[in-house]
C-alpha cells in the first residue's frame, strides 16, 4: 500500500502543495493530472523520496518513506523522470543494466543480463542493444529508460514485496503508437502486486488507463476518484478553464475528452 498523509510542501513560505492525502493498493494505477504549475511533478518527487523537506508522511505499507534505507528503497520503487541526462556514449544495453545496480555488487550476473534483455524486448528496443545511446531520438531514449526502470524492479519469481513505478510524464517525445504502448506496458507490469503512479497531461490517456485520478489545482487536491467522477465537464472547466465535451468511448470502454 502507498499512503500519502496530509502532504504539505512550501518554498520560501509559498505553498506548492497543501493537504494531499490518498491510499493506493497493489494492482492500482493512479494518474496525477492538472494544469501547468499545479504541483504534479513536485508531488511525484515527494512520493518517491526525491524531496524530503515536506510535512505530513508518505508510507509504503507500514513503513514511513523517510525511514527506508536507500538500497532497500531502490529495490522497491523506480522513477522514470521527464528527462535523464547521459552524456557518455554508453551502449543501449549498458544503460538498461544500470537499472540492475541495486541487485549486484560489482559485476552483473547472467540473471541480471537476462532481465535487462527481457525489458529491452518488452519496450521494443532489443534491436538497438548495441547502439550508441547518444544517437537515439528522444522517444527512443525514453523507451530505453523505461526498460531500465522495469529492470530495476524486476525480481525473483518468489519476491512478493509490492513495488511502485513512478512515471513523470512518461509519454513525452513519443508518437501516438508508443504513448499507448508505454501505458499498456505499465499496466501489464503492475499486475496484482505493483502500483503505478503516473503524471500525465493527456486526459484521454488518464481516462483509458487509470484506476484512479488525482486532479490537482494550484497545489491542492481538487478531487480523487475513478475517472468517471473526476473527468467531468464541470471539474475540467473549473481547473483548466476550458469548455469540453466528455463522451463514453464504447469500444475502449473509457471516457473521451475533447474541446467543445
Amino acid at each position: 500500500m502507498l499512503i500519502a498523509e496530509n502532504i504539505h510542501y512550501s518554498i520560501k513560505k509559498k505553498n506548492i502543495l497543501q493537504q494531499i492525502h490518498f491510499e493506493l493498493l497493489p494492482g492500482e494505477l493512479l494518474s496525477i493530472i492538472g494544469p501547468n504549475g499545479a504541483g504534479k511533478s513536485t508531488l511525484l518527487k515527494i512520493l518517491c523520496g526525491e524531496l524530503q523537506k515536506y510535512s505530513g508522511a508518505v508510507r509504503f505499507s507500514d513503513r514511513e518513506l523517510k525511514s527506508i534505507k536507500p538500497k532497500q528503497l531502490a529495490l522497491q520503487r523506480a522513477v522514470l523522470s521527464q528527462s535523464v541526462a547521459l552524456s557518455l556514449p554508453f551502449k543501449v544495453s549498458e544503460v538498461v543494466i544500470m537499472g540492475r545496480y541495486p541487485h549486484f555488487e560489482s559485476i552483473p550476473s547472467l540473471h541480471d543480463k537476462r532481465i535487462a534483455e527481457e525489458c529491452l524486448e518488452l519496450v521494443g528496443m532489443s534491436h538497438f542493444r548495441d547502439r550508441n545511446y547518444l544517437t537515439l531520438s528522444g522517444g527512443e531514449k525514453q523507451r530505453v529508460h523505461l526498460a531500465r526502470v522495469l529492470a530495476q524492479l524486476s525480481g525473483d519469481t518468489n519476491d512478493n514485496t509490492f513495488k511502485i513505478l513512478f512515471l513523470d510524464e512518461p509519454v513525452n517525445g513519443l508518437d501516438l503508437k508508443y504513448q499507448y504502448e508505454v501505458m499498456k506496458i505499465a499496466r501489464a507490469w503492475m499486475g496484482f502486486n505493483g502500483i503505478v503512479v503516473a503524471v500525465l497531461h493527456d486526459l484521454n490517456l488518464a481516462a483509458r488507463f487509470a484506476d484512479k485520478i488525482l486532479l490537482l489545482n494550484k497545489g491542492q487536491q481538487e478531487i480523487l476518484d475513478i475517472p468517471e467522477k473526476v473527468l467531468t465537464k464541470e471539474n475540467i472547466k473549473k481547473v483548466y478553464e476550458v469548455e469540453v465535451e466528455v463522451l463514453n468511448h464504447a469500444q475502449q470502454q473509457s471516457l473521451y475528452v475533447h474541446p467543445a
